[in-house]
C-alpha cells in the first residue's frame, strides 16, 4: 500500500453518490471540510433512485431498540441499533431542513400482494416503537425514490463540493508511518489513475456487490436477478475493505422480493398482484406456501429454502398462476419503482400476454404445458385451492379473506423468483461510522455507510436500509471531520 502523498487534496473523500455518499458529503462540507466525493456511474443515486424510496420514523427509541434486538440479537449490533432509533427522527427532520416534503404513509402501501404487513414476524413481540413509513412526496412523474435523490443530489450541487463521475476507486492509499487512510488511487475514463488525498477521512458508500456475479456465487451459492439497473455495484468496498484487513459481517445476508427476470437475464421486475385469485406454484406444479400471509419482503425465504437432502433449490423456479379475472384487475408488478416505469407494463398485462411474457392457455393442463410443468397435477393444485376457497378452511394457513377462485379463463402464469435489491454485507463498523479489524480497533482514517456492512441480516425490519444508508452517512461525515477546523458556515447552505 502506498501514502498518497501527492495528488488533489480534500479533507474528506466519499466512495459512491448514493443516499449515504450524499448525506456523509453534505455534512462534513457542512462541519467545514473540503470535500470530495467520486462515482463510479455515469450519474449518482445508485439504488437510492431505484428503491421503493420508503424511510422509517419512530415512535419510540427504547422500544425500538428493544424490539430490533428481539429480532437480531444483541452482542456488537445493539449499539447500532440503538443509534437508528435514536438518529432516525433526526434525519427525516434533516431532509425537511434542506427542502424535502416528507409525508406519512399509513396502513398497506403496497396495493396487492405479496402485502407490507405492518407485523412482519407475527410469533415476535410487536413492533414496539416503530413508527410509519416515511416518503417524500414526488413532483409529476416521478417516483418516491426519485424525488428523494432530488432533494439530495440538489443539496450536494448547492454546495461547494467536488463530484467526480466514471471515477472508480482503485486502492486506498495508506500512510507508512501512522497506518491511517489518507487517501484513494483513482481511475479517470480512459484507464490513467491519479491520486485523491484525504487529510481526514476516506468514507466507503459505494454499495455492495450485487452487481458482481463471482461474489454472489462465494456467499450465497447463486446469482439472482437484480431488481435495479444499476451496475456499479460490484463489490468495491469489499476489496478496499480487505486491503485494509478489515472485518466483515452479513456476508450471505442479502434485501430481495419477489420478481420476473428480464430476457437479459439479470434484471427483474417486482412481482405485484392486484386480486387474490392465484397461487404460487414450484416446479412440480404444488403449492408450498401462504401466498398472502407472509411480508413481500420475507416472502421470496420461502423460495429460497434447500433441500439438503436432494441437494436442490426444490422451490426454484416457481410460478405465480392465475386467471382472466385477476390478470383484469391491474398490473401484476410494482409500477412506483423506476425499473418498472422504464421498461413499461400494461394496465391489463394483455401487452405482456401477447408478447409471450406471461403464458396463456384455455385451460389449466394447456397452461401447464406452456409453462413446463406437470400437466396433471396442476391441475389438481388449482383445483385443491378453489376447494379451500370454497370451504374457507387453506392447507397452508391463508386466510379466507385473501383467497379468490381461480376459474375463469384464460389462465395465466409467469415465472417467478427472487430478486435482488440489495446485498447487506461488508466491512464492519460501529455506531461512530468507523470501519473496524478484527480484533475490534479502528482502521484510522476508515469510515463505511449504508449497504455495505448493513447492521441488517435476514431478520430486515422493512424500510430499514434506506434510512440505514442516511443515518449512517450522516454519523460518517460527523465522524471523518472530528478533527476539522470549524469554518464559518454558510446560513444558506442548511446544517447537519
Amino acid at each position: 500500500m502506498t501514502s498518497a502523498r501527492r495528488g488533489a487534496e480534500f479533507d474528506v473523500v466519499v466512495i459512491g453518490f448514493g443516499a449515504a455518499g450524499a448525506a456523509a458529503a453534505i455534512v462534513a462540507h457542512d462541519a467545514g471540510a473540503r470535500v470530495a466525493v467520486i462515482e463510479r456511474g455515469d450519474v449518482g443515486g445508485g439504488h437510492t433512485r431505484e428503491s421503493g424510496g420508503s424511510l422509517r420514523k419512530i415512535d419510540d427509541a427504547v422500544a425500538a431498540t428493544a424490539y430490533f434486538e428481539t429480532l437480531a440479537g444483541a452482542g456488537e449490533l445493539l449499539p447500532l441499533y440503538r443509534s437508528f432509533a435514536e438518529e432516525a427522527n433526526g434525519c427525516l427532520a434533516w431532509l425537511a431542513g434542506l427542502g424535502a416534503q416528507l409525508v406519512e404513509v399509513h396502513g398497506e402501501w403496497i396495493a396487492g400482494y405479496p402485502r407490507a404487513l405492518r407485523r412482519l414476524y407475527p410469533g415476535a413481540p410487536l413492533p414496539a416503537g416503530i413508527g410509519p413509513r416515511v416518503r417524500v412526496a414526488p413532483a409529476s412523474g416521478q417516483t418516491a425514490a426519485e424525488a428523494l435523490w432530488t432533494v439530495l443530489e440538489s443539496a450536494v450541487r448547492s454546495r461547494d463540493i467536488t463530484v467526480r463521475y466514471r471515477t472508480p476507486a482503485r486502492q486506498l492509499l495508506v500512510d507508512p508511518d501512522s497506518g491511517r487512510v489518507d487517501g484513494v488511487r483513482v481511475a479517470n475514463r480512459a484507464g490513467r489513475t491519479s491520486v485523491l488525498r484525504a487529510r481526514h477521512g476516506v468514507v466507503l458508500a459505494c454499495g455492495g456487490w450485487a452487481g458482481d456475479p463471482g461474489l454472489l456465487q462465494d456467499y450465497i451459492g447463486t446469482t439472482l436477478p437484480m431488481l435495479s439497473s444499476v451496475s456499479s455495484n460490484v463489490g468495491d468496498g469489499i476489496r478496499m475493505g480487505e486491503s485494509v484487513g478489515a472485518a466483515f459481517r452479513h456476508m450471505s445476508a442479502l434485501a430481495v422480493v419477489l420478481g420476473y427476470r428480464l430476457e437479459d437475464g439479470q434484471h427483474a421486475l417486482q412481482h405485484v398482484m392486484r386480486a387474490p385469485g392465484f397461487v404460487y406454484v414450484d416446479r412440480t406444479g404444488e403449492r408450498f406456501v401462504d401466498e398472502t400471509g407472509i411480508d413481500f419482503h420475507l416472502l421470496p425465504l420461502a423460495f429460497m429454502q434447500f433441500d439438503h437432502a436432494r441437494a436442490t433449490y426444490p422451490h426454484l423456479p416457481a410460478y405465480v398462476v392465475f386467471d382472466d379475472v385477476t390478470r383484469r384487475a391491474g398490473p401484476i408488478v410494482n409500477l412506483a419503482l423506476r425499473a418498472t416505469q422504464r421498461c413499461g407494463w400494461s394496465e391489463d398485462n394483455s401487452s405482456e400476454v401477447r408478447s409471450g411474457l406471461i403464458s396463456s392457455a384455455p385451460t389449466v393442463p394447456g397452461l401447464a404445458a406452456a409453462l413446463g410443468l406437470p400437466a396433471r397435477r396442476l391441475a389438481e393444485t388449482v383445483e385443491a385451492y378453489n376447494a379451500a376457497v370454497r370451504s374457507g378452511n387453506d392447507p397452508f394457513g391463508r386466510s379466507a379473506e385473501h383467497m379468490a377462485p381461480i376459474g375463469t379463463p384464460p389462465y395465466y402464469g409467469i415465472r417467478l423468483e427472487p430478486a435482488l435489491v440489495n446485498t447487506q454485507g461488508g466491512p464492519v463498523r460501529d455506531e461512530h461510522g468507523r470501519v473496524l479489524r478484527p480484533a475490534g480497533e479502528p482502521v484510522p482514517g476508515l469510515f463505511s455507510a449504508g449497504e455495505l456492512g448493513s447492521m441488517w441480516a435476514t431478520l430486515y425490519p422493512g424500510a430499514g436500509n434506506l434510512t440505514e444508508a442516511l443515518i449512517t452517512g450522516r454519523i460518517a461525515g460527523r465522524s471523518a471531520t472530528a478533527g476539522v477546523p470549524v469554518a464559518a458556515a454558510d446560513a444558506t447552505k442548511g446544517a447537519p
